[in-house]
Order: structure tokens, then C-alpha cells, then sequence
């Protein structure tokens, strides 16, 4: 058996010095710093556009789509007004939406309006508003723009 081995662990422990020497950099950091920032670039947006076209099949929105979606939030519905759900029937999952407002949605198929589907499902006109305003600000359902079938 060697002496380091023999020695108790306790012992090896090693402190650490009370007194830390640090050495300055050859260099002003601050100096450094303001040059690095100086040299930031952004890149242009022009830069980012795609360079190649969007595949056959797509649907090309007209260019005021995000004024017409800030608008649906805050368009009151109607009774005569027809609903469109805004999602994927998958993407509902997510939300914890009663019961009641999933069977409200049932009927929500873009040709019936809120005052028939009210009617279908037995809720109160204003309490189908109420449930289908609050969808449509939160951009799950909006407004069709057709008439009523």
C-alpha cells in the first residue's frame, strides 16, 4: 500500500486561496465590446423574401387579410349573422371548451345562422351570441361572408 493511499481522504481536501489573482486582458474590454456592437449587421428583410414560388394549389389572400381578422374580434354577431368555424375541428382538443359550447359548434357549418342554430340546439339567442362572440375573438370562429342558406 502506497502513502497516498494510506493517507484519510479528509485530508487531501484541497482549500481554495483566499486570494485570487486575475490578469488583465492585453486589451480595453469595453473598448472591445463597442467595436463588436459597431460591427453588427442585420440582415435585410429583402434577404429573407423565398426564392422559390409557393406550390400550385395555394390560397392567395387578398392583401388586407390581417385588417379583415383584427376586425372579426371585434364585429359583433348577430342573429342573422352565419358562423364559420375558424380551425380544424382537431385543433379544438386544445381548447377546454364546455360541453355546451362543443354542441353549439355542431351546428356551426357556414350556412345556418346563429339565430337557427339557437333554435336547433335550445339555447337562448343571447346566450349563443354571447358563446359565439367570445369564439370569434379568440379567432376560433368567424363570420361568413355569404347569406344564409
Amino acid at each position: 500500500m502506497t502513502e497516498l493511499e494510506k493517507m484519510d481522504p479528509a485530508s487531501l481536501r484541497i482549500e481554495p486561496s483566499s486570494q485570487t489573482i486575475t490578469a488583465r486582458p492585453p486589451y480595453d474590454p469595453e473598448e472591445f465590446a463597442r467595436d463588436t456592437d459597431s460591427k453588427i449587421v442585420l440582415s435585410d428583410a429583402s434577404a429573407l423574401a423565398p426564392t422559390v414560388p409557393p406550390p400550385p394549389g395555394l390560397p392567395e389572400y387578398p392583401i388586407d387579410v390581417g385588417a379583415a381578422a383584427s376586425d372579426l374580434g371585434t364585429r359583433a354577431l348577430s342573429g342573422d349573422s352565419v358562423p364559420v368555424l375558424a380551425v380544424d375541428w382537431s385543433e379544438l382538443d386544445w381548447f377546454e371548451l364546455p360541453a355546451e359550447v362543443h354542441l353549439l359548434l355542431l351546428h356551426v357549418n357556414g350556412s345556418d345562422s346563429v339565430a337557427t342554430i339557437s333554435g336547433i340546439v335550445g339555447v337562448a339567442l343571447a346566450e349563443a351570441l354571447a358563446v359565439l362572440g367570445e369564439l370569434a375573438r379568440d379567432g376560433l370562429v368567424i363570420e361568413s361572408r355569404g347569406t344564409p342558406a
